[in-house]
């Protein structure tokens, strides 16, 4: 849970180890990941550029990123877990052929990527309309499934930025995927 309890629900894991030993990370796009100071720079740069207003940050998660992103059918097969059915009551074992990504597969990050930067490319190619109360352009960064949003506490800027990331995350990857648990936890200013 955010809070870093024990949550009731589960998970299925899917133990891809063999599949990434025949898969070539290349064969997928970059994951590449901002780095610490990629981001220390965009506050040191909104401190000099706003002296005495305090720089916040933000994060948003996007609730179960990898299982967004559908696979090609062909790839299917690469993407089973095998479910005792004892548990369940049922005498066989269960195969599920999961259609999306899957944690614990190499290419995931970089495949998801591809969706995270268009969401970004989107949040950056906004700005708030008074420029002259509420700043520039917009900034963030993609960690993996969170979005990370650094902001100076001026007029309407920092709600105006969030308002257009999350809109980008619900028409990229669905309505239903901003991880509203964790935004109540991670996602305050």
């Amino acid at each position: 849970e955010p809070d870093r309890s024990l949550s009731a629900d589960g998970r299925f894991v899917h133990d891809q180890r063999v599949v990434n030993l025949g898969t070539c990370r290349w064969d997928h796009p970059p994951a590449l990941q901002p780095t610490h100071p990629s981001v220390a720079a965009e506050v040191i740069s909104l401190k000099a550029n706003y002296p005495g207003i305090p720089v916040m940050m933000s994060k948003t998660d996007v609730k179960s990123a990898f299982r967004l992103v559908w696979i090609d059918l062909d790839d299917s097969t690469e993407f089973v877990t095998t479910v005792p059915g004892k548990p369940f009551d049922i005498p066989e074992d269960l195969h599920l052929v999961f259609m999306v990504l899957s944690f614990g597969f190499g290419g995931s990050p970089g495949e998801y990527q591809i969706l995270a930067q268009v969401v970004k490319t989107y949040h950056h190619g906004h700005h708030p309309a008074n420029a002259l109360w509420n700043g520039g352009g917009l900034t963030s960064w993609f960690l993996v499934d969170d979005l990370v949003l650094v902001e100076v506490m001026i007029a309407r800027r920092p709600n105006i930025s969030k308002r257009v990331a999350h809109r980008g995350i619900r028409f990229m990857f669905g309505p239903e995927a901003i991880n509203e648990k964790k935004e109540l936890v991670e996602g305050a200013w």
